[in-house]
């Protein structure tokens, strides 16, 4: 997978960081097109950052390397500056500007990033050791694919059978050359099919697959026809060599798709995929193999057996193709959930969905349990119960968000499900009252995060007074609030009195605090 801007940026600052949490930070974030985006993303990473507008566009302006900036309308990170050369990184590739050519395009403005020894990934070893397990998990599929292969290679003496031996080797690289094509196919980018696609001046893999003719009467692609045929061969061959001879005379079929593709490559295209001409050398290598092994031959043809291996070949490629739709819906859905998260983010959607919600009246006469900057315009109100479980999800969530930004303030009010619980919000109101805010909040942190504790061990840990007269005063505001709202569920969200409509996560909010409600 190509390293996005992100990803790029952070290998080149050195900071521990793992790709598939990065990549997967910089998708699904609502500015990952602009450098404020980026700028957000760096400050996740706990990375000083600043953008900076240089006014007299020179070689001498030049800030330090390396930073990220924008040539035309892409993002490249500039790595250094030497020798009459700006070298950058660009869409994952090292490129190198003269400095005129890069001066011409440059638009003066640099994200400069400043990371210390705190900079690094959030959970980032619980992530480090979730990545670790996916590429141990597929190595181990690659080898016990490998281990399967060999088995039934040595178990029916293949070995011994040269010619058949070479059609395996051949199938096994088809099979290869085929994934390349599909995968770059679906995703768009493969790094190694497109360094082999490169290898040709006049070659164009993308064209070719997205030409009008990649598909077989425009319901299923020709890598995807491909991959299914040589997989299929490689298990036929492996499973039952008995029926080699079938495979040797389905290729015959081939042959026309063969000098068909070149064709339309030379004189339709006029341009080449290697990777297309690589499947089809392989055919032609297959048929040869064939043809002079003696496979090749209608003598006691079995017209039953071939029937049987076709329908074979004809449910993998239907097996191979819902597979790949699947993949490709799958990551339509995705693209089409960034873009509804992006759209969500727009203030001016979020505060029209917002003002169409409930509305309730709420103040610090109603609890002053207050985290964050007392002086926000933007205000949270988290009504939340000590002993519900989800509540106790929402706090983690809401202590992300404090983390994030210093321009909002999270309220609290408590509810229980019984009297006999209500002991629990007098104690979390007196320990917000009798200690200090930082100390406070260690305090809910250990409340809403230990679900192995007993209430008790919690009272006696702290021994605060939860009858005095202050805690009481603060509680009975509590309980005034909610039966004047009506509000039971917990937790509800309120932001600025509004209820958090019901698409919107309270994760969003770390992105809308700007908006004017």
């Amino acid at each position: 997978m190509e390293n996005n801007l992100l990803t790029a940026f952070l290998k080149v600052l050195k900071v521990k960081h793992t790709n598939v949490y990065s990549q997967k930070y910089f998708e699904e974030h609502p500015y990952n097109n602009s450098l404020y985006g980026l700028s957000t993303m760096l400050t996740h990473y706990r990375i000083e950052n600043r953008g900076v507008r240089v006014k007299d566009i020179s070689i001498d302006n030049l800030p330090q390397t390396p930073f990220v900036t924008s040539i035309g309308k892409s993002f490249v990170i500039v790595l250094e500056i030497a020798n009459a050369e700006v070298k950058c990184l660009w869409n994952d590739k090292k490129i190198n500007f003269t400095i005129d050519s890069f001066l011409k395009e440059w638009n003066g403005i640099v994200l400069i990033a400043q990371p210390d020894d705190l900079s690094i990934e959030p959970n980032y070893s619980k992530n480090r050791r979730n990545e670790i397990f996916k590429r141990l998990s597929k190595s181990l599929l690659f080898l016990s694919a490998m281990s399967f292969l060999l088995f039934f290679y040595i178990d029916y003496s293949i070995y011994l059978n040269i010619k058949t031996s070479i059609l395996l080797i051949l199938s096994l690289i088809g099979v290869y050359i085929s994934f390349l094509l599909l995968s770059k196919e679906i995703n768009g980018y493969n790094r190694s099919a497109d360094y082999i696609c490169s290898m040709l001046k006049q070659g164009d893999c993308n064209n070719i697959l997205t030409s009008e003719y990649s598909q077989l009467l425009g319901l299923i692609s020709w890598a995807e026809i491909g991959f299914s045929y040589f997989v299929f061969n490689l298990l036929v061959i492996l499973l039952n060599p008995s029926w080699v001879r079938y495979l040797c005379i389905m290729n015959l079929f081939t042959l026309p798709y063969t000098f068909w593709s070149i064709w339309y490559q030379k004189y339709k295209m006029k341009t080449w995929c290697i990777l297309c001409l690589s499947v089809q050398c392989i055919l032609g290598s297959y048929f040869i193999t064939g043809l002079f092994s003696g496979y090749l031959t209608f003598v006691n043809f079995n017209f039953i057996g071939f029937g049987i291996v076709g329908c074979l070949f004809i449910f993998c490629i239907i097996i191979i193709n819902l597979l790949s739709t699947l993949y490709q819906q799958a990551k339509q859905k995705r693209i089409l959930t960034y873009k509804i998260n992006a759209l969500k983010i727009n203030e001016g959607v979020f505060v029209t969905l917002l003002k169409q919600q409930p509305y309730y009246s709420v103040s610090a006469d109603d609890s002053n349990i207050l985290f964050g900057n007392p002086d926000a315009k933007f205000k949270i109100t988290i009504f939340s119960n000590p002993h519900c479980s989800p509540c106790r999800k929402m706090h983690t969530r809401v202590k992300v968000l404090l983390e994030a930004r210093n321009d909002i303030s999270v309220q609290y009010i408590f509810s229980s499900f019984n009297e006999s619980l209500d002991i629990s919000n007098k104690f979390l109101c007196s320990v917000y009252i009798n200690k200090p805010i930082e100390v406070a909040s260690l305090i809910y942190d250990e409340w809403f995060s230990n679900v192995s504790h007993t209430s008790q061990e919690i009272f006696d840990k702290y021994k605060l007074d939860l009858e005095s007269v202050v805690v009481q005063e603060e509680f009975d505001r509590h309980i005034k609030w909610k039966k004047v709202t009506g509000i039971s569920a917990t937790p509800t969200i309120l932001v600025n009195g509004y209820q958090l409509p019901t698409h919107y996560a309270i994760e969003d909010l770390l992105y809308l605090t700007k908006a004017n409600i």
